[in-house]
């Protein structure tokens, strides 16, 4: 089976390793065994390293929607997939990102060339459900401007009314299946249930604690719907009852980040939340949520929660917001608060944080629980199957 990947994530400076979170984890774990089960080639942006074997490079600068280096890029991309299409005839085409951005558009464009079949993945949707909800949220709640909140609501309800027309959409939870009915009419025989995703057990067995003198430790993009922001007001909480409590962040710079900065120097918690950074090799991230002694996780939205599941793994006890698909893992060692109850959060955290035998309770438990999860063979093997049974023409290999 030939499979055209499309890893463009176009923006500059997104940055790939193997402490990636959400749907670049994704990518760099299904991709890099998929090739081992198909003949792939991917299509990626410039500033990306490689993760398949073959691969060929859309090079192009970031740019907003409607600017000239956008159309650019999509021209760009559409080329290099029409190429793909002659010369190397795919059976698919995967867009891991289904809704954000250009490459489902572009994929949908250059089947008109050949018979190949799309899919993609629906995560979770972290808007409304029109057009006006969605600006709405862009317009207030992240503060952008009205002519670019108004552009990318219409751009992210194009990508969700586009995955009507793949042939297979994977969803990693009920929660996502019900965000996807909500907002487009995807046939149900389309829809293939991955039920989570994968975790390298192993690998986080095989990590060392490592000490930095944190009491807690949260994973996510610094953003809003992230709980950045949450963070923050949460700890000032903590602080006022345990005064030399930290935190350490671990998450990728967004838009937001600069803002984030600022009112963590506003409300003088620097010396409580520490940033760490992102693109950390893989055991220092593990390292940090191990020596860690509680990992919270204020996030207003999920996919399935990668860090989330990683963090059991770790067998570290969690403080969550209690919002889907979290609170269906069914694991012991979680104490979730009502969303969004900053105040009920941290007096949680310091309930932890004073009680040693109860956060051993929750990590035993954790650990326990560590066993339902899948690994990423496991994961990639679910993905190539359900492409190879819809392929319309025997395949070998």
């Amino acid at each position: 089976m030939r499979i055209v990947w499309i890893s463009a994530y176009w923006k500059s400076g997104v940055k790939v390793s193997p402490s990636a979170a959400g749907g670049l984890k994704v990518n760099q774990e299904v991709l890099g065994r998929l090739q081992r089960l198909a003949d792939v080639i991917e299509i990626q942006s410039s500033d990306m390293p490689p993760i398949a074997d073959k691969h060929r490079v859309v090079k192009v600068r970031y740019s907003s929607p409607l600017r000239f280096w956008y159309f650019v890029f999509e021209l760009r991309l559409l080329f290099t997939l029409a190429q793909l299409t002659s010369s190397f005839r795919p059976h698919w085409v995967f867009v891991p990102s289904g809704f954000a951005g250009p490459p489902l558009r572009v994929a949908l464009i250059a089947r008109l060339l050949g018979k190949y079949r799309i899919a993609s993945v629906f995560y979770h949707w972290p808007y409304g459900y029109s057009v006006k909800e969605t600006y709405g949220k862009l317009r207030n709640e992240l503060g952008r401007r009205r002519a670019g909140s108004v552009l990318a609501a219409v751009e992210a309800h194009l990508g969700a009314w586009s995955l009507r027309f793949t042939d297979v959409v994977y969803c990693l939870t009920d929660f996502s299946r019900s965000q996807l009915k909500n907002l487009t009419p995807v046939p149900d025989d389309r829809v293939v249930m991955t039920h989570g995703l994968g975790v390298d057990i192993d690998v986080i067995r095989s990590c060392l604690p490592k000490e930095a003198g944190l009491d807690a430790i949260m994973i996510g993009r610094i953003s809003s719907e992230k709980g950045a922001f949450d963070l923050i007001e949460i700890w000032e909480k903590v602080s006022r009852e345990i005064p030399k409590a930290k935190v350490g962040v671990i998450g990728a710079k967004t838009d937001e980040f600069d803002q984030w900065i600022s009112q963590l120097k506003v409300s003088q918690m620097e010396g409580n939340i520490t940033y760490l950074g992102t693109g950390l090799p893989q055991e220092d991230v593990y390292g940090f949520v191990k020596g860690a002694r509680l990992f919270v996780f204020p996030t207003h939205i999920e996919g399935w929660g990668i860090a989330f599941a990683e963090a059991i793994c770790c067998g570290l006890p969690i403080v969550s917001y209690d919002i889907p698909p979290l609170n269906a893992f069914g694991a012991e060692g979680v104490e979730f608060v009502p969303y969004p109850d900053k105040a009920e959060f941290a007096s949680r955290i310091i309930e932890l944080l004073n009680d040693a035998r109860k956060r051993q309770k929750m990590s035993e438990a954790n650990l326990r629980y560590a066993t339902h999860f899948k690994t990423w063979q496991e994961t990639t093997e679910l993905v190539f199957v359900a492409m190879r049974e819809r392929t319309p023409v025997p395949v070998c290999g």
